[in-house]
């Protein structure tokens, strides 16, 4: 189920969008990025962890338009993507949008340290992984895409939603398998 929600906070506006993201929620996602932006804030934040899937009018709509008027309006603008969506951004071949939303000047929302871009032994390490889920009886498939520290890569299982991270050769599960009524 698709819900947004605006938040006005002190150092920013954080639009908090979870569910499907696309064709058919973009009128939801246009009033919220309107309604963000009638609170003068430094920074504008995309926060899009709890979406599911995004497809390239939800681009457009939750981080691409979002971004081109927070530069318009000289707000830092900020997207922290679940792992799901980061994917999908990669595999559309748009992470860049990624890139320029995280640029050097704008820290996360939830770190207030900067986050380098991804690092070639990163990059490689998550090109070259496919790895079975780890959870317990899940016959899924996790593939590991570049973290945005020195090495490392991060995954989702593609059947129980498992969450994994992959720092110096080992693989720890960052979330658990999602159940009937999570």
């Amino acid at each position: 189920m698709f819900s947004a929600r605006v938040a006005h906070e002190d150092a920013a506006t954080v639009i908090e969008l979870a569910g499907d993201v696309g064709y058919e929620t973009r009128e939801a996602i246009n009033a919220a990025v309107m309604d963000a932006l009638t609170v003068a804030a430094p920074k504008l934040i995309v926060d899009l962890q709890a979406v599911n899937f995004i497809d390239s009018i939800g681009v457009e709509a939750a981080i691409a338009s979002p971004a081109r008027a927070a530069s318009a309006l000289s707000m830092a603008f900020c997207v922290e993507p679940s792992a799901t969506v980061r994917l999908i951004l990669v595999e559309m071949g748009l992470d860049d949008l990624l890139e320029r939303a995280h640029g050097p000047q704008v820290a996360q929302h939830s770190a207030s340290a900067e986050h380098p871009p991804p690092s070639r032994e990163g990059a490689r390490l998550a090109s070259e992984i496919h790895e079975h889920c780890a959870a317990p009886g899940c016959p899924g498939t996790v593939v590991f895409i570049p973290l945005r520290t020195s090495v490392g890569a991060a995954g989702e299982c593609d059947v129980c939603g498992a969450t994994f991270r992959l720092v110096g050769g080992e693989v720890t599960m960052t979330q658990p398998p999602k159940r009937d009524g999570d």
